[in-house]
Formats: C-alpha cells, structure tokens, sequence
C-alpha cells in the first residue's frame, strides 16, 4: 500500500487516547472529562460549563427530544429548514452554536492532548508501511490529530488553511473546519463598534444564511494570525468574524473547507491504494457518493473500524469490506485483526 485514504470520525476522537481512569477524572495532565463527544452527545451533563457560558445555545439543548439525540443531525436540520424561519431566535441560536464548538473544542485541544495517543501510533503506521504517505479526511473539529503531524510541531502550529496540505507526504482535509478556523463577515470604523460576539447575534439571520450559501473559495483564516497575513497593522477598523465549521446538518454538501483542497482530494483518488475508516458513521452523503462512485468496482483493500462497522458498510454496497468491529484503541493494539492485518492486505 503506497497512497490509503484515512478517514477520521468523531468515534476516532472519542477513542484516541486510552481512558484507563475514570471519565470524569483528572490523571496525566489529560481532564478526562473533556473526552470528546460523539454528535449525539455535544451537550452531555459533562460540558454544561461550556453550555453556562453560552446561554443562547441552551435553547438548542432544552428542545432535544429522545428522538433529536438519537439523531442530532435531523434534529438542527429541522431548526434551520423548518423552525428559524418562523421563530428569528432559532437564528441566533445556530449562531451560538458554531461559537459553543469553538469553545468546547479549543479546551478539548489543549487539555486532552496526550503525547502517547493512537493518532501517533497510526502516523508511525503509515511510516511503516507506506512511506508516510496518505491523504487523511478528518471530520473533528479539535486538532488532537494535527498535533502528533512534524509538520505542524515544527511550525508551531499551522498559521494558513492551506498548511494542511502543504506537507509532500501526508495531507489532511478538514472538511468540516476546526474549531479555530474563521471567515471574516463584516467590518466596522466606528469606535461605538459592538464586541465580536454580540455583532453576530445581532445580525444572526443574516449571517448564518450567508454562510449557507458562500462559495467555497471565501478565504478562510486560521484565527489569531490573519492579521499578519493580510498585513494589518494598526488600525481602528474592527473586523467581525465567525467560527468557520460546518455545524452538523443533513445537507448534500455540507463542508467548508476551501474548494481547492477538496479538489486534491478528488484528483487523489486515481492513485488512492487503500481505505481506512475510523469512528465515522459515514453521515456526509457527499463524501459516500464520492467513494461510491470512484471505487464501486475496485479491489483496494477497504477496512472499517467501529464497534457498528456493519451499519456504516451498508453505506457502500457492493464494495467489499473488512469490518473490524472494535474501538480505535483495540484496532492499535491488536496481535490479529488490527492496524497492521490492515496494512498488510
């Protein structure tokens, strides 16, 4: 295997570092109890600290039926297709919502990380056996992942959207953004400029419709550094951003990050040798169509790994599959069955 399509879920987040202590404990420099969530669980009792500070989001979270946690994606669709336009608050409350991830997922990056995880286990893997070679889809928000890369550490971290796939070796789409991601969406001179947050929910309807239909080509910044690279220096002009991440929703095409990397994904697939899944439920229509229609008849090895493989393979029928009905943390450490049975196909 020379060139494998990685695809990384919120399942492979969950699990990517082993929790031998109590959830809800603090060991090791790791707050166990920023574990990050699956979809269904973004408003666990475990974050209401994060929910406190965000009381806008709160209405969001007290509207959840059994129904809307069993299907969270269903559930906001219908917020934004069916009730915003008929209740305006609804409109500031998906608002809060992208600002909830942000704060939720900058804390789980910098108190979850572990230098001992199974993302570095898997990037050794990759050396191993395919040249650290590889085209990496990760779904999450957090940069757990980004942070084991030598291309990032090196960096101190990336400063532009398009490091992530700057690399000659590995490159990593985040296809739903990250939690530090931005897109700038208005500006103001007036010194009686209202904060970030605040502008936001004033003009929520507004804003959040715009991001709904924005090309992908709007440049996307990595906060804290785009001053620096649009050269602003001193200035009195307040610029308004918004948390550039696709909140979770049943749409189509439902990602944001720029078209062009989505282009080096696509123009990748000639040559993609192998797929592994880890942790997704295979939940974004755009992508499953894409592999669906790209290796419909391939005989690359195609592995799954998820305690409900079975579910998300019947995403892809007719293509033949290994099922590997574990956690990401067994798949690493397995003698049989595991990362490398995978990588030895």
């Amino acid at each position: 295997m020379k060139y494998p399509l990685i695809i990384l879920g919120a399942g492979a987040a969950f699990d990517y570092v082993e929790d031998r202590f109590n959830s809800l404990s603090v060991a090791g420099g790791i707050d166990f109890r920023l574990k990050p969530p699956l979809t269904k669980d973004l408003f666990h009792e475990r974050f209401k600290q994060f929910i406190a500070t965000n009381n806008i989001v709160s209405g969001i979270a007290s509207s959840m039926t059994d129904e809307a946690i069993g299907d969270f994606e269903k559930f906001l669709t219908k917020i934004q297709n069916e009730y915003a336009p008929r209740n305006k608050e609804r409109y500031q409350q998906l608002i809060a919502l992208r600002l909830y991830l942000r704060d939720l997922f900058r804390e789980i990056s910098n108190n979850y990380f572990s230098p001992v995880n199974n993302y570095r286990g898997l990037i050794d893997r990759l050396g191993d056996y395919c040249g650290g070679n590889a085209i990496v889809v990760n779904f999450n928000y957090d940069l757990l992942f980004e942070k084991n890369l030598s291309f990032y550490n090196n960096s101190n971290g990336f400063q532009r959207v398009d490091d992530y796939i700057s690399d000659a070796h590995l490159k990593v789409i985040k296809i739903h953004g990250a939690y530090n991601w931005i897109q700038i969406v208005d500006e103001s001179d007036s010194h009686l400029a209202p904060k970030n947050d605040e502008y936001l929910y004033r003009h929520a309807e507004r804003i959040h419709n715009d991001l709904k239909i924005t090309e992908l080509d709007e440049e996307i910044y990595i906060d804290g550094h785009y001053r620096k690279i649009l050269k602003i220096g001193t200035t009195t002009t307040h610029r308004y951003s918004v948390p550039s991440l696709a909140i979770p929703i049943t749409d189509k095409k439902n990602f944001v990050c720029p078209e062009r990397h989505v282009k080096l994904l696509t123009d990748s697939f000639e040559k993609i040798d192998g797929i592994l899944i880890i942790g997704w439920k295979a939940g974004d229509d755009y992508l499953v169509d894409l592999i669906n229609k790209n290796f419909q008849k391939s005989e690359i090895p195609f592995g799954i790994v998820s305690p409900n493989a079975n579910l998300t393979a019947e995403k892809f029928p007719g293509i033949k599959i290994e099922l590997y009905k574990k956690g990401f943390t067994d798949f690493m450490r397995a003698s049989t069955n595991g990362v490398e049975s995978f990588f030895s196909l």
